[in-house]
């Protein structure tokens, strides 16, 4: 017979195991989890030295060469729009990194364990091999997160990424995180040291800005719903509505998540309507991103694509008016704004005001909860005793 501290702990573990894949939608920990979801998608790893995350790894849909960052193609990284809170500021930058394994070349190119890269210049007149890979992005330091004192922390700036991430992929309206959160800060093509803010399917703009559609493949991209990969659409919690689940209800007490108040009134801002080609590959989606013009273009007050902006004036829910750092096309619903230390569409998103890396070198993405399994299975065999 079981005794009563053993049940409690299994109950317990089961219990934690179910909230955590719940809060982490998308979460995997191989290429064979996301098949499972869904046909034609791979599991991408972020590398992080952030405090209090780990197993960031997620599905993405890995049809065409591009459509995710991995290897000699960069492409997109995960979101963390749905995920806890400490999660939610990772901002992912597709960036060059020194591979574990040796680069092959023309001579060993079919030797067991080699990877094919790119060359680099190494600022000494000879050139270094590297590939593709998903690292986070401290954005108020300008700082990728590789471990301190590797190769790869040393590529970075030599590569000045800082100067490159400040130019390229920082919403002016959203500073806390690239690509508004809702996207990839990576290079143009192959090769490139041009970047630019690779857009999650549903997201569009110079820095992914523009709400879109309701439109979804990646289970950490819908705010405070959920991504149906079936219907590949965003399915909203209560409290939230509209495309991406970026608007507020301003009728529900789960509004904001109890961080702010859903209004309204609110500023707008003038947007260029578009609507993307539901069967257009993701890979094609991408460069049409990264073909828009820097800041949209003056139109003339009889332009029938401008919508005029109105300034502190209530609004209809026909209206579509947009949350922080978005505008859309026909989303309906409030805007939340955030209590002091709080930001994002949903205000899910704490204000970093202090360092959020580990003292630590590095904490491994793929470490998942080996400590927990570790300190669980330990009190189960205290429990016999």
């Amino acid at each position: 017979m079981r005794s009563p501290a053993i049940v409690v702990l299994i109950l317990s573990w089961t219990s934690f195991e179910a909230h955590s894949r719940s809060n982490m939608p998308g979460q995997c920990k191989d290429d064979t989890t996301c098949r499972r979801k869904a046909p034609n998608y791979a599991c991408v790893s972020v590398q992080t030295t952030r405090e209090r995350v780990k197993d960031v790894k997620q599905c993405l849909p890995n049809v065409h060469p591009g459509d995710t960052c991995t290897g000699t193609t960069p492409g997109l990284c995960p979101s963390f729009s749905t995920w806890p809170t400490s999660y939610k500021s990772i901002s992912s930058v597709c960036a060059y990194i020194l591979p574990d394994a040796k680069c092959a070349d023309d001579v060993d190119e079919k030797k067991k364990g080699r990877v094919d890269c790119l060359k680099l210049p190494d600022g000494s007149g000879d050139s270094v091999g590297v590939i593709y890979g998903c690292v986070d992005c401290l954005v108020r330091e300008k700082r990728l997160l590789f471990e301190k004192k590797s190769g790869s922390e040393k590529l970075a700036k030599l590569l000045d990424y800082p100067t490159i991430i400040s130019e390229s992929c920082i919403n002016p309206n959203v500073t806390d995180v690239l690509c508004s959160g809702q996207g990839t800060c990576g290079p143009k093509n192959q090769g490139s040291m041009n970047y630019t803010c690779l857009c999650n399917v549903g997201y569009t703009g110079k820095f992914c800005q523009q709400i879109d559609s309701n439109r979804c493949t990646n289970e950490g991209q819908c705010a405070a719903g959920t991504c149906n990969l079936t219907k590949q659409e965003c399915e909203c919690e209560e409290g939230t509505t509209g495309n991406q689940c970026a608007f507020c209800e301003t009728s529900s007490p789960k509004a904001c998540n109890g961080k702010g108040n859903c209004t309204m009134a609110i500023r707008r801002l003038p947007r260029i309507l578009s609507v993307l080609n539901t069967s257009t590959s993701i890979a094609s989606t991408q460069s049409k991103s990264i073909s828009l013009e820097k800041s949209a273009p003056i139109l003339k007050e009889n332009d029938p694509r401008v919508n005029k902006p109105i300034v502190s004036t209530p609004v209809s829910s026909q209206t579509k008016n947009a949350p922080e750092g978005f505008y859309g096309t026909d989303a309906q619903g409030g805007t939340c704004v955030c209590t002091h230390g709080w930001n994002g569409a949903q205000c899910d998103r704490p204000t970093v005001r202090k360092s959020t890396v580990t003292p630590q070198d590095e904490i491994s993405s793929a470490s998942g909860l080996q400590d927990l399994n570790t300190l669980i299975i330990t009190l189960i065999l205290l429990a016999f005793l």
